[in-house]
């Protein structure tokens, strides 16, 4: 039996359960659910979605994105340290002077040291899973402006360097409108 839940902004259908129907924002959402509506609308950009909807998926992101993170981290510190304690030396000649030879030392580079392909593989993970989750954040992030009655181009002011990340969080936060409803799937 399908069920209409109302949006408490005032009208819209916030989500329609029984028949698949992902169209509307669902209120009080769950982090199931979140992450569920998170992959079902991968890369569809019209309609709404809650504010809990979309923090509910941006803690899910954030989740997944830890341990790649935490891999390149950690081998790129133990890739540096192992660097810096075990310098190349290299022979320059001889002093024409002296008659001795002088050496320099050079760092091994973090690649080379033995934690190195740690930090290549966590690298590569962070940008294979970011890459994956770009479409789904985005339209995420439009359908979220478009429940606060924002245009989800907005999502753009992101790419504006220093202030773009914070202008779009306080955006994300805006609460939900009734005018949004404009942008509902006919």
């Amino acid at each position: 039996m399908d069920m209409k839940i109302v949006d408490p902004a005032g009208g819209g259908v916030a989500e329609i359960t029984g028949s698949g129907v992902l169209d509307g924002p669902l209120y009080g959402a769950s982090f199931g659910k979140s992450v569920k509506r998170f992959f079902a609308k991968y890369a569809k950009f019209a309609g709404r979605a809650s504010r809990s909807e979309f923090w509910w998926s941006q803690l899910f992101v954030f989740l997944v994105m830890v341990v790649p993170y935490l891999v390149t981290t950690v081998g790129l510190v133990a890739s540096i340290a192992w660097a810096q304690q075990n310098p190349n030396v290299q022979s320059m000649g001889f002093d024409p002077a002296t008659g001795q030879e002088v050496f320099y030392e050079a760092p091994p580079g973090v690649v080379n040291a033995p934690t190195g392909s740690l930090m290549v593989v966590g690298f590569i993970l962070v940008a294979v899973l970011g890459l994956a989750l770009l479409v789904p954040q985005l339209s995420l992030l439009w359908r979220r402006l478009h429940d606060a009655n924002l245009a989800g181009p907005l999502a753009l002011v992101g790419l504006v360097p220093l202030v773009g990340g914070l202008i779009v969080f306080v955006l994300a936060l805006m609460p939900t409108k009734a005018e949004g409803r404009r942008f509902d799937p006919r």
